[in-house]
């Protein structure tokens, strides 16, 4: 029998007393029945052994898999992950137990890479992807183990921090975006996130970064580097709200100066966004290094925008004085600026003579 099969039978055996199940089948028949009304039923005033069995069916990975009596509309190991918050405190173990036993007798089963099927018509030719009820799974199981972070003490959550993937469980390219280390993004821009988990997860990206950058590890694809999402999560960090402390934010951009693992890291209107958020005379030596990173060692740096202009002012006003080099490079990017601009209106003018020109031949 298939490990995953009896995990199943066992759970069945030792949660599910019989004793229970005319009561249960009742109530599985009253109506029909979807994975709401087991999310329900987890904040109602019953006996947590028919708590145990909703926990159950929104956790077990596949229908043929569930030793429960059930005939209504289920997501098996799909759909929202938001149920967690309705478990009762003294539950949230089962919800544990369950969700690394699954995910221990699914691993195996795991691919990185989606399979594809191709379909061969004399018209055309249709590729779609295999669906792996392992990779579906465990995505959705990481997902729970997300949601489980809002709401477990530090001394639970710690037993499974671990088992929270960093990264996609499986990879994925699209035209616009490909897969890489989302769930890290998810974590850090949630606001019912302890900082204590977000700390943890920065570190761990922050080894990852460096192994990479070594060559002790390579990442799954190019486009799976982990410093493109750490990027991205403080680009986002940057845009919106704040979701984490300035002084976590700080050693983020600490860890970007101190080791330089790209060499275009931000755009001009992230370092803005920077300089105002960390704006406390205690973050001025911070600013400045992020100055010499956006400048000196930014070899695409252009001014075109508004945050351009502000983020250069910012510069020049607070360290112009006291850097040379700076300054320097500050005032070469000015008259850049001033040549492009001198160019581009010479190139209109232009223009409109010849148009000018044209419509004259047209009297």
């Amino acid at each position: 029998m298939d490990a995953i099969n009896i995990i199943a039978q066992r759970f069945k055996s030792s949660w599910f007393p019989s004793k229970d199940d005319k009561i249960w089948k009742k109530w599985v028949d009253f109506k029909e029945r979807n994975s709401n009304d087991l999310a329900k039923l987890l904040s109602s005033d019953i006996k947590d052994d028919f708590k145990k069995r909703a926990i159950f069916l929104l956790l077990v990975p596949s229908k043929k898999l569930n030793p429960i009596y059930w005939k209504g509309r289920l997501n098996y190991a799909g759909g929202s992950p938001k149920f967690i918050k309705n478990i009762p405190a003294n539950l949230l173990g089962e919800a544990i137990i369950l969700i690394n036993n699954f995910t221990k007798a699914l691993d195996p089963k795991r691919t990185d890479y989606q399979m594809h099927q191709v379909t061969k018509t004399p018209d055309f030719e249709l590729t779609l992807p295999i669906v792996n009820e392992a990779n579906e799974a465990l995505g959705y199981y990481n997902k729970c183990l997300l949601e489980l972070l809002t709401v477990l003490p530090i001394e639970q959550g710690e037993k499974i921090f671990s088992n929270y993937s960093l990264r996609d469980i499986t990879y994925w390219e699209s035209m616009e975006d490909c897969s890489g280390y989302t769930p890290f993004l998810n974590l850090m821009l949630r606001n019912d996130i302890a900082e204590y988990w977000k700390e943890l997860a920065d570190l761990k990206m922050q080894s990852i970064i460096k192994n990479e950058m070594s060559g002790k590890t390579k990442p799954r694809q190019k486009c799976e580097k982990a410093i493109y999402d750490y990027i991205r999560t403080i680009n986002c960090e940057t845009y919106d709200k704040p979701t984490y402390s300035n002084e976590l934010l700080v050693k983020q951009i600490t860890f970007m100066i101190n080791t330089k693992p790209i060499k275009d890291t931000f755009s001009s209107g992230v370092f803005n966004s920077l300089f105002k958020r960390l704006n406390d005379p205690i973050y001025k030596n911070l600013r400045y290094e992020m100055s010499k990173l956006a400048i000196l060692e930014n070899e695409n740096f252009w001014m075109y925008s508004d945050d351009d202009h502000e983020f250069i002012k910012r510069i020049k006003t607070e360290f112009g004085d006291s850097d040379k080099n700076l300054f320097n490079k500050i005032e070469e990017l000015i008259a850049q600026e001033k040549n492009r601009d001198l160019i581009e209106n010479a190139s209109i003018v232009a223009n409109q003579k010849a148009e000018e020109l044209l419509l004259s031949t047209m009297k």
